[in-house]
């Protein structure tokens, strides 16, 4: 049975009250920090407690139970369940990539840099690495069929992939590869570092929108020779804004509305959280069907005609990424 708990309902600020939450969370939870404790919280912020249930049944996606290393009554964390605790945490993926010379296609070498926010502000680079060897000899492919070897070979970059970037999350959270089902009746928490700025201050409120809408030039001055200001348009009205002066407050009823960038020319409108995330993963702001994952909306870019124009993978096209789906599928 699934344990439950009660969090705070706003964000910790008192260094006093998280640790005390935290003495308390110990015994009702799987605390995820490798903090033991802690003196020390940024200035205009707080630690946001945030809990994450994973399901014991492993026909449910988040655990599986390998018979070489879990016993009847432990569990090991599936990609499904650690990434539910890598977003909740903040975590971000850097750089993902190849970095063995490509020449076998029975040998690849993976590896994968992120990035997590420490509650003391600092950010920490975490890295994990992953090497699949299917070639003749190897201990890897011992009692393989040569027909298993075959087909492991044709997912061998997205299997080293996921496995490189699991290693350097648990690496980051400190997480177990197993846990007893006992353990994981209770939900894994999170304290995650949370920006709390003073809004009553027209400066702070001026410089967190800028931040919002990714304007740097708002914070710091356009550059030299930067072009003009995009316009402005109020959304209730549909009508240009008139640059704002110095001096001058973001009105409510101002913003910037934020639509897909593909090729695809579908301009579908999207979230200020998705024009932040896609442009950090693939270089271009995207909507759910023009994201390169297994969600991409092939009927809407036919293989063939469309250079998908994603600066961080310049080399995916609509075919490429309709065989790498086909592939992960199988």
């Amino acid at each position: 049975m699934q344990q439950t708990i009660d969090l705070p309902r706003a964000p910790i600020e008192k260094i006093g009250e998280l640790v005390s939450k935290f003495a308390e969370l110990e015994s009702k939870a799987n605390l995820v920090t490798p903090i033991s404790s802690i003196d020390f919280l940024p200035p205009m912020s707080a630690a946001s407690i945030r809990a994450v249930v994973i399901d014991q049944n492993p026909d449910r996606g988040d655990v599986y139970r390998d018979k070489q290393f879990c016993s009847d009554k432990e569990r090991a964390l599936t990609k499904v369940g650690i990434l539910k605790i890598w977003r909740a945490a903040g975590g971000s993926v850097k750089e993902s990539q190849r970095t063995d010379d490509h020449a076998d296609p029975l040998f690849c070498v993976w590896r994968v840099s992120g990035e997590l926010k420490e509650l003391d502000g600092g950010v920490t680079a975490h890295t994990g690495t992953k090497t699949i060897d299917y070639r003749p000899g190897s201990t890897h492919i011992d009692g393989w069929s040569a027909a298993r070897v075959k087909k492991a070979a044709t997912q061998i970059d997205t299997y080293a992939e996921t496995k490189a970037m699991l290693r350097m999350i648990r690496s980051a959270l400190t997480l177990r590869q197993k846990y007893t089902v006992e353990e994981l009746s209770k939900p894994f928490v999170i304290p995650v570092l949370v920006f709390r700025p003073d809004m009553s201050d027209p400066e702070i409120r001026r410089m967190w929108a800028a931040h919002q809408m990714g304007n740097s030039a708002l914070l710091y001055g356009p550059p030299r020779g930067a072009l003009p200001a995009a316009t402005v348009i109020d959304v209730a009205t549909g009508e240009e804004v008139e640059p704002l002066g110095e001096d001058e407050e973001i009105p409510p009823s101002v913003s910037v509305p934020f639509s897909c960038a593909c090729p695809c020319k579908c301009g579908v409108e999207i979230t200020q959280d998705q024009h932040t995330r896609t442009i950090a993963r693939v270089g271009s702001p995207r909507c759910h069907d023009c994201f390169p994952s297994k969600s991409f909306a092939f009927a809407k870019h036919p293989v063939g005609a469309l250079d998908l124009q994603i600066p961080k993978r310049p080399d995916l096209t609509v075919d490429s990424l309709q065989k790498w789906v086909a592939g992960a599928a199988a």
